[in-house]
């Protein structure tokens, strides 16, 4: 009997230890795309300047979108977050034009600029978020034209997180065989006196 008891209470504390197991490292990527009349999200699209929603034309001319994300699994912790903006210039702007757009999100902001004093450079432009600004779900975003025009692509938010544990059926079956030996031994014990 003793041996029946020593068994059953190892496979609920094996049960145990393998329900609180460790975080597993998740990449959650939310994408927007953009177009000359909105995004592909129509939740996302917030507000815009002028023309179409994609072009960003001249001083004061922006566009402000939101990522709407969900955390699946839940998350337990957050351990780096990146934001990358894809843009495209149409190389017919002025040589002496300075071209430039500022991103504003939550926790920072960061310039999208040129190399050189000419024209914006096609291509992905990254920067490194704070991820305190990440848990609720909703990161909102605003890129505006301090010169120049060009075009917004796409938005691709990227956050690395550790997901909460969650038990697996095997795990809660091992867990759950623990339980009913050490339940079936004291039932037995029980009687017995």
């Amino acid at each position: 009997m003793k041996k029946i008891l020593l068994n059953s209470a190892l496979l609920a504390v094996i049960g145990v230890g393998l329900m609180a197991g460790g975080a597993m490292a998740t990449i959650l990527t939310d994408t927007t795309t953009f177009d000359a009349t909105g995004t592909n999200s129509v939740e996302d699209l917030v507000s815009y300047g002028w023309g179409d929603v994609n072009i960003l034309d001249g001083f004061g001319d922006h566009i402000t979108w939101q990522h709407q994300y969900i955390f699946d699994p839940s998350f337990e912790s957050l351990n780096f977050a990146s934001l990358d903006l894809t843009v495209t210039d149409n190389d017919d702007d002025n040589p002496w034009n300075l071209e430039l757009g500022i991103t504003f999100y939550a926790g920072g902001w960061s310039f999208v600029k040129d190399t050189g004093f000419d024209d914006l450079d096609t291509g992905t432009y990254s920067f490194n978020l704070d991820i305190d600004t990440l848990t609720d779900g909703l990161f909102t975003v605003t890129l505006a034209s301090v010169g120049g025009d060009f075009q917004l692509d796409k938005s691709v938010l990227v956050i690395d997180y550790n997901a909460a544990p969650v038990p697996e059926p095997a795990t809660m079956l091992l867990f759950g065989a623990g339980l009913v030996g050490l339940a079936g031994f004291s039932r037995k014990k029980y009687k017995k006196a």
